[in-house]
């Protein structure tokens, strides 16, 4: 009995905090929006956005109307058909996107790439104390990939193109996730074509910084997760491990997506009550830790270098939450994390001291100045969240920073002009 209350208690307080978080985004998207001027300073501005959502509401009313009134219709198209016709159209947007711009990166993800082809040649330059590598060892997960698929071609453009066919993964994948969850052919075939629709994705294409490939593996560890709470088999739950592994070791932030899933299985853990379901669940956290490790006892052997003192994590959270940060935008990167970083001459646990004391600051500048607080919160969430392009422009080919692209309409795209004033 008490796992059955504790099941629908923890069940419908999750529906009412995704549900709370979902209207929240959706209702600063139509009040608010975003934008990153398309420079390398990433200065982000936010406006009032009431009176241009009125249209795009309307737009959303009439396509419900259609929906509804030709529903069987649209649930006798052929999903793979779908699918197909999408993918073929994608493809020559991709290519088109691909190969009429400068095969450059810049950032952190040009760090990463030219380290990669480094250490290819034995080269352990950016694990040096104060170095990248070193600041950031993290990044050592993207680095590896760079360097396997750099094993097939050096060119910049070929990790585009790979993109491009992980984006293919991540929207099949989708769809798939929407049968299982719903068996439903509208549902799949709405799922299908907004997948498609859905443009940030096909700009990201020219984002080399793991965020593609830590989703299309992130993608697979839900899909594989439904899969096996259905199925019960083995392989479907190594899958599961596998791809949550390799999302995190891409990217961090798909923590978060392990932990969704660890959060899922233990509701499946209070349903069902099979004890083996404990145990898959602390799999899932150690599919999310260990192979990170590994990868970094590994490169630390080939560098000859602990890797031990790296940039500690609350001196990001420091920076996002000073609420006199506002050089790019509040809350955004301003560069006092590798200044205390420095200061502390590159020790963690000095620079954890560091980063704490900036914490206690920027708390007693919020309980002195409330009102200035709430809006800096307020704006920092309307500059992550209600920027229609996700920065996928700006995360590609600058002219600021030297890249450049070779036809009017991606010119227009990339510089935030209007091809149709051009």
């Amino acid at each position: 009995m008490l796992c059955d209350t504790l099941y629908r208690v923890c069940r419908k307080t999750l529906w009412l905090i995704a549900l709370g978080l979902s209207g929240m985004v959706f209702f600063l998207n139509v009040w608010y929006t975003s934008e990153v001027a398309s420079t390398g300073y990433e200065y982000v501005t936010v406006s009032g956005h009431f009176l241009k959502s009125i249209p795009m509401l309307v737009i959303a009313a009439c396509l419900v109307v259609i929906l509804s009134c030709f529903r069987q219709s649209v649930e006798n198209i052929s999903e793979a058909g779908l699918f197909s016709l999408l993918s073929g159209i994608y493809t020559v947007l991709a290519v088109y996107l691909i190969f009429n711009v400068d095969n450059t990166i810049r950032a952190d993800a040009k760090t990463v790439y030219t380290t990669a082809l480094e250490v290819k040649e034995g080269i352990y330059t950016a694990f040096q104390p104060g170095w990248y590598m070193y600041r950031y060892p993290h990044q050592l997960g993207l680095m590896l990939y760079d360097q396997i698929l750099t094993e097939f071609s050096e060119n910049p453009s070929f990790l585009f193109l790979v993109n491009f066919v992980l984006v293919l993964g991540i929207n099949h994948t989708s769809w798939k996730i929407s049968n299982e969850l719903f068996h439903d052919s509208l549902t799949n075939v709405l799922t299908i074509f907004f997948s498609f629709a859905f443009l940030p994705q096909l700009f990201f294409i020219l984002f080399a910084y793991g965020l593609i490939p830590g989703f299309f593996f992130m993608m697979l560890g839900f899909y594989y997760v439904l899969k096996y709470v259905r199925t019960e088999a083995i392989g479907h739950l190594l899958a599961m491990l596998l791809s949550v592994g390799a999302a995190v070791v891409l990217k961090q932030n798909f923590l978060i997506g392990g932990i969704a899933i660890a959060i899922y299985l233990f509701l499946n853990f209070l349903q069902k009550r099979k004890l083996g379901m404990l145990a898959i669940i602390a799999a899932v956290f150690f599919s999310m830790t260990v192979p990170a490790g590994i990868i970094k006892l590994c490169y630390e052997q080939a560098a000859d270098i602990k890797l031990d003192s790296s940039s500690p994590t609350v001196l990001w959270i420091a920076m996002g939450t000073d609420i006199d940060n506002d050089v790019r935008g509040p809350g955004w990167y301003d560069s006092s994390s590798w200044n205390l970083y420095n200061e502390a001459h590159y020790d963690t646990d000095k620079a954890s001291e560091l980063g704490m004391k900036k914490m206690e600051a920027n708390w007693e500048k919020i309980k002195s100045e409330p009102a200035r607080a709430g809006r800096f919160f307020l704006d920092k969430t309307i500059s992550q969240w209600c920027d229609p392009l996700y920065e996928s422009t700006w995360s590609g080919p600058l002219e600021d920073c030297g890249q450049y692209t070779h036809t009017e309409i991606l010119q227009s795209v990339y510089t935030g002009g209007s091809w149709a004033e051009g």
